[in-house]
């Protein structure tokens, strides 16, 4: 009688083989790290639900944070913590997040937006909000474009702007205050570098949009916050007027209610609303305000105007932030407001800016993400929905790399023999080990077939098959046995690579003789030592056809 040692070893054994089996079906994969070429945080303000987008390298597009107007792009209206694909667009090289839409451009200068409609925002002559991305009529050659809170624009060949969306503020800047659904062309406007919009979706009326031009920043749309430059009570303007005091300017960008420029030096003049300090001149001022300059920033190289903050990428690219801090926004991990710059935490590298309602997202060395701000609808992309006063790494979802795949080499299986009882196979099916590895939140299995097979009369075979998608074309044997007679075993092992639900089906075909078959149903998704053999029967004589009685 054998010992119980005897038995827990041969267990142990056993345990260990089926570990080695599925070791050898998964090498260890390496893990991509994302680098990213745009982004832009979104402009809604804080609690109505913002988000942002980023410009994949090679051309695709991730967007995360509130979703509930299709903004994500990924044909859903819910919101994500994390970067998700946005459908149908590829050769992205711009990205712009407005309130509750987004824009991209693509090769060719064509534009896609997605989100909202409410408006028209979307560019496509429809009034019908969309989850994935539309084509914007009319527009080729674009280099540039900006999404605010309820109007879109796009800087096309030879400096022209085009603008399309809410427009009863004057902020299309083609003369009228009328919306349209179709880009329009701003009047006056030639030689343009770089554009902007803003506003929010909560208030579209004053919503506006600023345009570079030969170092000058012209602005049109709404103005009784100062944001045409005008100081408070500034009056609207449905054409292009000039931001006094501007020169030299490089960049302009504009927030909810004001708007910043670069200047000779690295200098910024900002101006607008500045009701939390968001001009940066030391002092808070109810009402707008012409152009001041901010104070303790020099040698900057970008710019960023959101909400009610401002900031700046310094030279070595440090961030520097100033206005409101309450949520975070100023990222130097306190939550008070500022009037002056303050260094945002734990950043160098920074070349790339985008400031949104309440949060901000700089791309760094590599092209790594880091936001921070408000955070409770996922617009800082770190799979958490909290604010953060200090800059946290975006989440990257990119998918497991496919390791180099080595072929499977089992250990030596020691195969227990049966004996033949006169002309019936005797036959020890195949075993089916799997695990389940994630591929983007698909399930993939890899699958080890093992076992072995005693003494198959002459002249009969061990067919085992399985459908595309497992290692093998339809209908082809993926492991054959022939039988030669005699009490000799034969050992199977293949490895399989299933990624849908698969049917395996194993036939042993007798010459002359009733043959028998299991199938197995193999199911992704589900971890188990084996499979289950949900279906079994007999063959006709030297067939692979079922048959209904064995005989």
């Amino acid at each position: 009688m054998p010992s119980v040692g005897g038995k827990k070893r041969r267990a142990m054994s056993s345990a260990a083989l089926v570990a080695c089996l599925i070791c050898a079906a998964f090498p260890v994969a390496a893990r991509a790290v994302t680098t990213y070429v745009d982004i832009s945080a979104g402009t809604a303000w804080a609690g109505s639900g913002a988000h942002s987008c980023a410009v994949v390298v090679g051309g695709t597009v991730r967007c995360w944070g509130a979703g509930g107007r299709g903004e994500l792009g990924n044909d859903s209206l819910v919101g994500s913590g994390v970067p998700v694909d946005v459908r149908a667009v590829s050769n992205a090289t711009a990205v712009a997040a407005g309130a509750t839409h987004s824009c991209a451009l693509v090769a060719g200068g064509a534009v896609k937006c997605w989100g909202s409609n409410d408006y028209g925002e979307l560019g496509n002559g429809g009034m019908g909000s969309s989850s994935v991305p539309v084509d914007v009529v009319g527009i080729s050659g674009a280099t540039a474009i900006a999404a605010g809170g309820g109007h879109s624009c796009a800087l096309l060949p030879g400096g022209v702007v085009k603008c399309w969306g809410h427009g009863l503020s004057g902020e299309l800047g083609n003369n009228t205050h009328n919306s349209s659904n179709v880009p329009v062309t701003v009047a006056g406007i030639t030689g343009a570098t770089a554009i902007t919009a803003s506003g929010e979706f909560q208030d579209p009326l004053r919503g506006f949009s600023c345009a570079l031009v030969a170092g000058a920043v012209e602005c049109w749309g709404s103005g009784d916050l100062g944001q045409l430059g005008g100081g408070i009570f500034g009056p609207d303007s449905a054409t292009p007027v000039a931001v006094p005091g501007i020169t030299g300017a490089s960049a302009v960008s504009s927030g909810r209610w004001h708007a910043c420029a670069l200047v000779t030096g690295g200098t910024v003049k900002c101006w607008g609303d500045d009701s939390s300090g968001q001009l940066g001149d030391g002092v808070i001022s109810i009402g707008g305000r012409v152009p001041v300059d901010v104070q303790e920033v020099s040698g900057a190289t970008a710019i960023g105007a959101g909400g009610a903050q401002s900031c700046a990428v310094i030279a070595g690219g440090g961030v520097k932030c100033w206005g409101e801090g309450t949520l975070g926004q100023l990222g130097n991990g306190s939550t008070d407001d500022s009037v002056a710059p303050v260094d945002v935490s734990g950043i160098s590298g920074a070349t790339r800016l985008t400031v949104g309602g309440a949060h901000s997202c700089v791309l760094v060395a590599a092209g790594a993400v880091k936001c921070w701000g408000y955070g409770r609808t996922g617009e800082l992309g770190r799979n958490a929905w909290v604010d953060s006063p200090v800059p946290v790494d975006l989440f990257d979802p990119q998918p497991v790399v496919p390791p180099v795949v080595r072929p499977v080499v089992p250990p030596v299986v020691r195969p227990v023999v049966h004996r033949t009882k006169r002309k019936r196979v005797v036959v020890r099916w195949p075993q089916l080990a799997f695990a389940v590895q994630r591929v983007r939140g698909d399930s993939s299995t890899i699958g080890l077939l093992r076992g072995f097979v005693a003494s198959i009369p002459r002249g009969s075979r061990l067919i085992v098959t399985c459908p595309a998608g497992c290692g093998a074309s339809t209908g082809t044997a993926i492991a054959t046995l022939r039988g030669n007679g005699g009490s000799r075993t034969r050992t199977l092992r293949h490895a399989l690579a299933i990624q849908k639900s698969t049917t395996i089906r194993a036939a042993v075909v007798a010459a002359g003789k009733v043959g028998r078959f299991r199938t197995y149903r193999f199911l992704p998704g589900v971890f188990a030592p084996r499979n289950v053999a949900v279906h079994r029967g007999c063959l006709a004589p030297g067939t692979r056809t079922r048959v209904t009685a064995c005989s």
